[in-house]
């Protein structure tokens, strides 16, 4: 008998790039029932720029005894191109029998939005009472990249002219 894999979840189908997600794989073989995690689990995605099929940004396979999966950690590197993506699932039994799962366009690759950390010079009061222009400075990340641009808005005026990490109102 061969092993049969009945499901394939990820927590996510649109992953970020640099953000974790997880991928379960439910799996069984009727000649090891009580023993899958001798099952031997690969996953590949089809990577576009080497055209060929690479385990590249996915975990070893764990069998979790308690929920009966296969899971695997998901971590797009930051320059991987975004869009869908095809994957793969490989599983030999311990007498060599293969069995193959390949779905097409699965999962989904997109820019990580950049995240402001901190708001580093917050306003003082008699600034707030338009009295006078004062400065805001922020700090921020991107996980996948760089910050290239920075958009600040007001709740009373919109969008204010400021591209940078400072911005003088």
């Amino acid at each position: 008998n061969a092993p049969e894999i009945r499901g394939v979840t990820f927590s996510n189908t649109t992953l970020e790039r640099s953000r974790e997600t997880g991928l379960s794989l439910d799996i069984m073989d009727l000649e090891v029932q009580n023993n899958l995690s001798s099952l031997d689990v690969q996953v590949f995605y089809f990577d576009k720029d080497e055209e060929e099929w690479t385990t590249g940004f996915f975990s070893d396979v764990t069998f979790n005894e308690e929920s009966g999966l296969f899971e695997i950690n998901v971590v797009p590197p930051p320059d991987l191109k975004i869009g869908k993506y095809d994957l793969k699932v490989e599983v030999f039994d311990s007498d060599g029998e293969l069995t193959t799962l390949t779905q097409s366009k699965i999962f989904t690759v997109i820019n990580s939005p950049p995240i402001v950390e901190d708001l580093v010079t917050p306003p003082l009061e008699y600034y707030e009472q338009d009295n006078a222009s004062f400065w805001l400075n922020v700090s921020g990340d991107d996980f996948d990249g760089e910050i290239f641009r920075y958009e600040w808005r007001s709740s009373r005026q919109g969008t204010l002219p400021c591209t940078t990490s400072d911005c003088e109102l």
